[in-house]
């Protein structure tokens, strides 16, 4: 719906099935790239069945794309498809850390998923034109019409029910008892529902000028932590819970890139018989400027200070790349 000139009011519902990936199913031992975990898939994962409702408000105007936008989301998955540490049963080696690996199941509990999301770009179109009511030659600022800032925020509350084995065996494993809780009362009967974080943001800076077939974008990302492996309780050989593995989350992170683009027509460069037809485009860019570093820890609520399980670095990654387009 378009109630006035430039802006949009949308609304959006959908129902879809969620598939488990090879992986996820694929009955193999396999490596986690980037780490020393083991994964087995479990070939009785069923589809997760999921529904959707989105509305967004958007407001547009301008001659370089500048908005201001609002949305928000909700989601309700049945019998989402989660990532968990077990102990393989095989191995007798209570301390190993091989005797433990990820594998993926069903929460019967069904998981939700809501928030929203905030946007906003503005160009600096508006410079050469103050400078010019200042009675300022505006010329030299032309080129900041091309020069434009932007972002978002997205926020989740992404939540899932523990199972009921999860709970029963934390339990046991503490040693709660109806006297007793004091000292722990249980783990919370719900998490953060696998994969999902809790929030996202995003920023850049872009000059992007048509004329000149340049463009150039320094961006900002950074995101919060997400769960990824459910923790489990280990039992030994007599049935007994021996040891505790808590929730594992990728650490939260940010990183700065850059992008480059160069877009050159030489038969409007250099006319004349020899001249290369067609529009060639150069681009070249540097991910993870800040080389910023990456972990995996244990849940912070369920521990009384940041324990990591490891950290590392993925370093920088750089990306060049030539494109030739003919138009006939």
């Amino acid at each position: 719906v378009r109630p006035i000139e430039g802006l949009s009011l949308r609304g959006a519902w959908s129902q879809t099935v969620a598939r488990p990936s090879f992986r996820e199913m694929g009955y193999y031992v396999s490596v986690e790239p980037g780490s020393d975990d083991l994964v087995v898939g479990n070939p009785q994962l069923t589809l997760s069945d999921v529904e959707s409702w989105d509305v967004r408000a958007e407001y547009a105007w301008g001659d370089f794309g500048d908005l201001i936008a609002v949305s928000g989301f909700k989601k309700s998955i049945d019998d989402p498809i989660e990532s968990i540490v077990v102990r393989d049963p095989t191995n007798a080696e209570l301390d190993s850390g091989s005797a433990l690996y990820r594998t993926f199941f069903n929460n019967p509990n069904p998981g939700s998923l809501r928030g929203f999301e905030v946007e906003a770009r503005k160009s600096f179109d508006f410079i050469p034109w103050a400078v010019d009511r200042l009675g300022f030659e505006s010329g030299p600022f032309e080129f900041l019409s091309y020069l434009s800032v932007g972002g978002n925020y997205t926020y989740i509350d992404a939540e899932v029910g523990r199972t009921d084995a999860e709970l029963e065996r934390a339990s046991g494993f503490f040693g709660v008892s109806a006297s007793d809780t004091e000292r722990f009362d249980g783990l919370a009967e719900t998490r953060r529902l696998f994969g999902q974080p809790e929030w996202i943001a995003n920023a850049d800076v872009s000059f992007d000028h048509p004329d000149w077939g340049t463009s150039i974008t320094l961006a900002w990302f950074a995101i919060s932590d997400i769960l990824d492996a459910a923790g489990t309780a280990t039992i030994g050989p007599d049935g007994d819970v021996v040891s505790f593995t808590l929730d594992r989350y990728v650490d939260g992170f940010d990183q700065l890139d850059l992008v480059l683009r160069q877009t050159i027509r030489f038969d409007q460069l250099l006319p004349g018989e020899w001249s290369l037809p067609g529009e060639w485009t150069f681009k070249a860019s540097i991910k993870n400027l800040t080389d910023s570093e990456r972990g995996i820890l244990y849940d912070p609520e369920q521990t009384t200070r940041d324990v990591y399980e490891r950290r590392f670095q993925v370093g920088r990654d750089y990306s060049f790349s030539l494109g030739y387009k003919l138009s006939f």
